[in-house]
C-alpha cells in the first residue's frame, strides 16, 4: 500500500473507491470514440470539451448515451447522424472504461483484510452499469459493504448529497472515511465534508 493510502488507516474505518482512473484504467490513447466522432465533425478537443461540461448529465441519468451525443452535435452545429452511429458510440464509449485495475483490486482486498469497510462512489450511468461494470467487475463489487452510482440516484459528484448518501450507506461517519477518487475536485469536495481523501495515482 502507498505511503500516502497508509497513513490514513489508523483514522478511518472504511475506504471508498472511485471507478473510472481508479478501478478501471484510463482508455487508451487509440480509443475508437476520438475517430467516430471525428467522422462526423466533432473534433477530439469539442470532445473532451463537451465531456468535461456534460458527462454530469449522463451519469446522473439525466440523459442516456445519444441524449448525451446530441447534446455536443448541437452545440457544435453539425448535422445528426443516423442511428446506428449512436450505437457504434454507446459501444466505442463503453468498452474505453471496461479495463479492470488489477492493483487497485489487489488494495481493496488489502484494506478489507485490515478490517476496513468497502465503498463504491462513482458517476455511472445506468446503461453502463448494467451493461458493462455489473459482468466485468464483479470481483470489485464482491468486497465492497456499499455502493452508490451516480446514474441510479440521480447526483453526481462533487455535489454534497452523493457524499452524505456514501456515508449513510456505509454506516461510518464522514470523518472516518478515506476517499480515493483521481480527479482532484472530488477530492477537494470530499475534504470540504469532513472525509479524509487522496488523488489516486495509483495502488
Amino acid at each position: 500500500m502507498k505511503e500516502k493510502y497508509a497513513a490514513h488507516m489508523p483514522f478511518v474505518d472504511g475506504v471508498v473507491f472511485d471507478f473510472g482512473g481508479v478501478m478501471s484504467h484510463f482508455p487508451k490513447e487509440d480509443w475508437p470514440i476520438y475517430p467516430l466522432c471525428e467522422k462526423v465533425g466533432l473534433s477530439r478537443e469539442a470532445l473532451d470539451r463537451g465531456m468535461s461540461a456534460h458527462r454530469h448529465e449522463y451519469d446522473a441519468d439525466f440523459v442516456n448515451c445519444e441524449g448525451l451525443y446530441r447534446i455536443l452535435l448541437k452545440e457544435n452545429n453539425l448535422p445528426v447522424p443516423p442511428p446506428e452511429w449512436f450505437r457504434e458510440v454507446y459501444l466505442a464509449d463503453s468498452r474505453g472504461w471496461r479495463r479492470p485495475d488489477e492493483a487497485t483490486l489487489g488494495l481493496m482486498k488489502e484494506c478489507k483484510a485490515a478490517g476496513k469497510k468497502i465503498g463504491i462512489l462513482t458517476n455511472m450511468s445506468v446503461e453502463f452499469f448494467n451493461d458493462y461494470f455489473v459482468p466485468v467487475f464483479s470481483c470489485f463489487r464482491e468486497l465492497a459493504d456499499a455502493e452508490v452510482v451516480s446514474g441510479f440516484e440521480h447526483l453526481y459528484k462533487p455535489l454534497r448529497p452523493i457524499y452524505d448518501l456514501m456515508a449513510e450507506r456505509i454506516g461510518i461517519p464522514a470523518e472516518r472515511l478515506l476517499f480515493l477518487d483521481d480527479t482532484e475536485r472530488n477530492i477537494v469536495a470530499a475534504r470540504s465534508f469532513g472525509w479524509r481523501g487522496e488523488v489516486f495515482t495509483g495502488a
